[in-house]
Order: C-alpha cells, then structure tokens, then sequence
C-alpha cells in the first residue's frame, strides 16, 4: 500500500489523495480550476495513508476519484555549455504557502440553557462529512463502550402520520456501535438505512450514539426552517463537551465561535454527567435533584466496592447535603444550623453530621474526599460549625 498524503485545493477545500514524492509541483484543482502549488505544510488528516485504486497518473487520485490534476511538466531543454554554468545564478527561494483552512460545514448560533445551537444548509446533507462527524461516545455521558446507534431525524418533512409515529420511537436503537465494519470511520454510514418516510437529503442516515442509560431524544434535537427557497437544518447538542467534537470535527477548530464554545464548555462543567452512567443511575434511586438546585458532588462511602459506587455516600447541592446507606436515608439543608465532626485516619476519615430537627449520621470517606467535601461546603457558603479531630 503506498502512502499518500491528503491536500486541499487553497480556493474550494476539495481534496486530493497524493504522493509525498510531489510536494512542490503545480496543480489544477479539477471543481474550481483554480492552480496551486502543492505544498508540505499542507495539513493531513486521517485519511493521511489510504488505499486507493490507480488511474492514469497515480499521483492525481482525489477523494472522489481520479482527476489528474497535475499539470503537463514542461519540455525538456539541452544541457547548458560548460560555459554557460560557470558563474550559475543563486536559486531563488519559494515562499512556503499558508495551508488553506478547513471549510467550515456548520454555523454556531447561540449557545444557553438548552445547549449548542447550529445550523447548516439542508443540501449539506448530502456531505458524508458533515453526518459522520458525532463523536463515538454517548451524546448524554459520554461514555466511549457499549454504544448504541440511534438516527436523526427530521419530523418537519415527513407527513403528519410519520412524523407522531417517528416521535413514539424516536429512542428506537438500529443497532450496537461494535457490530458495525469500520464503525469509526464513515463506512459506517453506508451501512446504515436510509428513511423510508421522507425525501432526499433528508432520508440520508445520521447517526448519534448513546450508552444504554442516556436518550438520545433528551440530548439531540433536529429541526428544518424555510427561509425563502432556502431549507435550513437547525441541530440543538445539550452536551456542550460533544458540541464541541462536533463542531471541531466540521471545521470550526480556527473560527472564533469554536474558541466560544470551548470557554462555555468550561464554564459550564457539570459534575453530575461526569459521573459514569452506572454510578448516576444508582444514585437515581435515591437522590432526586429539587427545582433550582445545583449538584456538585457525589463522595462515594469507602465500605463500598468500585462496582457499587453511586449505591451508598453523600451528595452535596448548593441547598443541602444527602446521605444514604443500606435503609438510612437522611437530609440536612444548609440554611438550618447544623454540625460536623471530622475524625481523620490514615487513609479515611469518620464524619458526623447533625442538623436541628434532624437526625444525625455517621459515615466514612477517602481523605481526599473528605478535604473535598469540606472545601465544597465553604465554597456554597454552609454556616454549620465544623470540627476537625
């Protein structure tokens, strides 16, 4: 297999698959005619050593296909007289070319509550680019194992009939990520189906991925607006961390708006869907965040093992601290007056919570964990009276 590099056309971004041996040679992109030097800074990619089928001149092979973008070398001249190469002329050195940058497929539009906001022509569809370009890691946690392809869809081009039923479905899985050949790279795209309830391009297969414990409809959203001729996609992401991938993965990695979007994402960490899918769906059973509170850490009880973490702890909200273990379940808002009693060992460390009108517990935490806990208490600003021993 020869090794290529990937170029791009500095006019358009149309690739080209060439030989490394070329570098520095002229070409004639083949969609825009515009000529080029090929340069080494050109950025690589993936697709940097690949296999491909020769035509023609094997060192003009496109992305798409042959094109022979190479332009005819010019004649050969005679060899100069021993005379003539006496005194020969310093070379004059190329300026290297900037690589052209990546074209931007999708455009930020806002970013709040609800997530990332995008947009994108609908005709875009049609770029394999574009609806490859989720990461493999679920849409909700994160998770990169034991994932689940779901589709977009767009309800807005269906008729009204398909568009309830998509919507009872939506959730529907086509199958595991693993199951697929090739499932990080864009065969999986053409081994997925296309939607038989709608016209191109909106039939074509896009796919989002999910672990078993996340939804794909409470994380993706898709919608199409006309504005005049034009169809518009409209694509929500709620994680911000995969609005990012996304994003990136669709040329947005120079643009200002990514370096937004990248800040917003940091600034808006949430502690509780960093927490593995397991450990959040064991503290579901017991801890249920109220109207207005912010979650900012689970402190998992030491007696339990690593496959029982979110089972038994403490979670900490900026209103209250929740403690469970086997059948005892206690509360302890901050407002009310409280105490705390930190009794530190070697590796653990015992603390005693009560509150007034409430019954106290006893429970035990990593050190470390310990320190957290008692930094986050200071840091929402908790007035209990705290005690270390």
């Amino acid at each position: 297999m020869a090794e290529r590099v990937v170029i791009r056309c500095p006019a358009c971004s149309q690739k080209y698959r060439v030989s490394p041996t070329v570098v520095g040679r002229r070409a004639r992109c083949q969609t825009c005619r515009t000529e080029f030097r090929i340069s080494a800074t050109q950025p690589l990619d993936d697709d940097t050593i690949v296999a491909w089928i020769t035509e023609d001149d094997p060192s003009s092979e496109s992305v798409m296909g042959s094109t022979g973008i190479f332009q005819q070398p010019p004649a050969a001249t005679p060899a100069p007289s021993p005379q003539a190469t006496r005194t020969p002329a310093p070379p004059v050195p190329t300026p290297p070319e900037a690589p052209a940058p990546e074209k931007v497929r999708v455009r930020l539009l806002r970013i709040d509550a609800d997530g990332a906001h995008f947009e994108f022509p609908a005709a875009a569809l049609a770029d394999e680019d574009l609806r490859n370009a989720f990461p493999r890691k679920c849409v909700g946690c994160g998770a990169k194992t034991a994932l689940n392809v779901h589709l977009l869809h767009w309800p807005e081009r269906m008729s009204q009939q398909d568009a309830a039923r998509w919507r009872e479905h939506e959730d529907a899985v086509v199958g595991m990520l693993d199951a697929f050949e090739q499932p990080s790279t864009a065969a999986l795209l053409r081994q997925l189906p296309a939607s038989r309830h709608i016209g191109p391009p909106f039939n074509l297969p896009f796919p989002i991925f999910t672990c078993n414990r996340c939804h794909a409809s409470w994380e993706v959203h898709g919608r199409v607006l006309t504005h005049g001729p034009a169809e518009l996609c409209r694509l929500t992401i709620a994680s911000l961390g995969v609005a990012v991938d996304f994003y990136r993965a669709n040329g947005g990695r120079e643009h200002p708006d990514y370096r937004r979007l990248v800040e917003e994402r940091d600034l808006r960490r949430d502690p509780y869907h960093e927490l593995s899918a397991d450990t959040r769906h064991r503290l579901t059973q017991w801890f249920e965040s109220r109207g207005g509170e912010r979650f900012v850490r689970f402190y998992p009880d030491v007696e339990f093992c690593r496959t029982e973490v979110g089972a038994a702890g403490v979670v900490l909200t900026n209103q209250r601290l929740v403690f469970r273990k086997y059948t005892v379940y206690r509360t302890y808002p901050l407002s009310a007056p409280g105490r705390m009693e930190v009794r530190r060992a070697a590796k653990h460390a015992a603390i005693d919570v009560s509150a007034e009108g409430h019954q106290s517990a006893t429970f035990q935490l990593r050190t470390n964990d310990a320190d957290r806990l008692l930094a986050d208490l200071q840091a929402v600003h908790c007035r209990w009276r705290i005690t270390k021993l």
